[in-house]
């Protein structure tokens, strides 16, 4: 009897000395965030007690970066591992987590996986710090084997011809199953790994300049005019100095298929968006003379439709390191307003006025952007502007048969995200530049009589004047914005 309970106390001092002699190797982890979680569960696995290899130190005794089937066995040999770890960070909701997947020293077999999660990224790193060593321990010591007899070691031939471990099905006659989708604990149910890599709201403060260049060229009789000041004096043209005037807006995209646990078309979405023009102006002379500003306002509005398609998650099965490439479609409407006070217009010398013009236009848009890395994106994007309309008073002013102004616009954006600073926000850069053309002709209202009494000697513009016109714009925003 003492022998026995001589024994039972030497096999738990033997487990306790084992549990705090575990030696574990952190593989590099994938996913938003991931350097800035693994250093906290590495940190939480130090803390425990366990020894944490470094990877230099796994891929340097392997001979590279990114073991081999067969290196595993020769390494845990080598640096007495006990256990490897990869971890997969996601963001499903309003959740982060971290997926760990263990895998033995000694055989090739996976040994077990744990799920930490939290409600944003800082939250997540400290239930890491707090709980990893607590998770990944007993699946480490449950594990632990003596390593087999030389002559049950298999020979290098044996190691050559070997069937990856993950090839070779279920041997036992049992239903395969996989324990990564049938794991749930405490912790969380683990996430769907596709569930991060939509954003399922974004929104954002813009703010920054525009500048307008509207450039007209006459024709009288269908031809351009020679010199045209002989008839009409300086051309009728507006352009702004320098980078223009303020904007200010906020832009919002909305993906309701992100928002579900299993998400269906979470890339199809809408996007809308506002800008207000602050600190616009015209000024003009009076026919005596006189100098004169014209009350100015800008705004434009925007909305559409949104696919933003992860192309590397379909030819991969997802991008690797937090990297991605996306592409977008739009379809939509559009309305860019650039209007003066038209009582203002009337006290104006009439060759120098330039019309209100509200451009409203169907927008057909095709863009790309890539993740570098997990943070930082570089997009470029394009669209056509089929024009539906440039406003009434634009055509009373020059001309009624004038048709719908149509255009294009090219733009660049760079965005970087800040999860590190506060999940979810970022920023981005955007340059854009866009035009619009058309040609303004046909019969002109009048300042002041009725249309019915309007002569051609009364109207806003002598016949038969025609204007060639191209309204080219140039806009530099900065915005700050959230993504959930």
């Amino acid at each position: 009897m003492t022998a026995r309970l001589i024994a039972a106390f030497g096999l738990v001092l033997w487990t306790g000395a084992a549990a705090s002699a575990q030696r574990v190797a952190v593989a590099p982890f994938s996913g938003p965030q991931s350097s800035r979680v693994q250093e906290e569960v590495i940190a939480g696995l130090s803390e425990g007690g366990m020894t944490v290899v470094s990877w230099d130190e796994v891929a340097a005794q392997a001979g590279r970066d990114r073991l081999l089937e067969s290196d595993y066995a020769t390494v845990a040999s080598a640096l007495s591992i006990d256990a490897f770890i990869r971890g997969r960070v996601s963001r499903a909701r309003r959740r982060w987590n971290v997926r760990l997947s263990l895998r033995d020293g000694v055989s090739p077999d996976r040994i077990g996986s744990a799920t930490i999660s939290g409600r944003s990224v800082s939250a997540l790193r400290r239930a890491c710090r707090s709980t990893a060593y607590e998770r990944v321990a007993p699946i480490v010591q449950n594990a632990s084997a003596p390593p087999p007899a030389a002559d049950d070691m298999p020979s290098t031939e044996d190691i050559e011809n070997e069937v990856p471990w993950y090839e070779r099905g279920n041997t036992d006659g049992e239903e395969e199953t996989d324990e990564e989708e049938e794991e749930e604990d405490r912790y969380g149910a683990p996430p769907n790994p596709n569930a991060n890599r939509w954003d399922a709201l974004r929104i954002a403060l813009t703010g920054g300049t525009l500048r307008r260049d509207m450039q007209n060229a006459v024709l009288v009789n269908g031809r351009f005019a020679a010199d045209s000041q002989d008839l009409y004096g300086d051309n009728p043209n507006y352009t702004e100095g320098g980078i223009g005037h303020g904007e200010l807006g906020l832009v919002a995209e909305v993906f309701p298929g992100a928002f579900l646990e299993e998400p269906v078309v979470p890339w199809l979405g809408l996007v809308t968006s506002f800008r207000l023009g602050l600190g616009a102006s015209y000024g003009t002379i009076t026919p005596g003379g006189a100098a004169i500003d014209i009350g100015t306002s800008q705004r434009e509005f925007t909305i559409g439709v949104r696919a933003d398609i992860d192309v590397l998650g379909l030819l991969e099965g997802g991008g690797a390191g937090g990297r991605g490439w996306f592409v977008t479609v739009d379809a939509g409407y559009g309305l860019m307003q650039f209007l003066f006070d038209v009582d203002g217009l009337r006290q104006a010398d009439r060759q120098f006025v330039v019309p209100p013009v509200g451009h409203s236009y169907l927008n057909l848009g095709l863009g790309t952007r890539y993740f570098f890395s997990e943070e930082v994106a570089l997009g470029i994007r394009a669209a056509y502007r089929q024009g539906l309309g440039v406003g009434s008073d634009a055509l009373n002013i020059w001309g009624t048969e004038t048709q719908p102004a149509s255009g294009f616009l090219v733009g660049g954006d760079f965005e970087a995200r800040l999860d590190s600073v506060a999940p979810g926000v970022f920023i981005r850069f955007s340059v854009e530049w866009f035009r619009f053309s058309t040609t303004f002709e046909g019969p002109r209202a009048c300042p002041f009589e009725p249309a019915t009494s309007c002569t051609a000697d009364a109207a806003w513009l002598p016949d038969p004047v025609i204007l060639d016109t191209t309204d080219t714009y140039l806009r530099l925003a900065l915005s700050v914005g959230y993504a959930l």
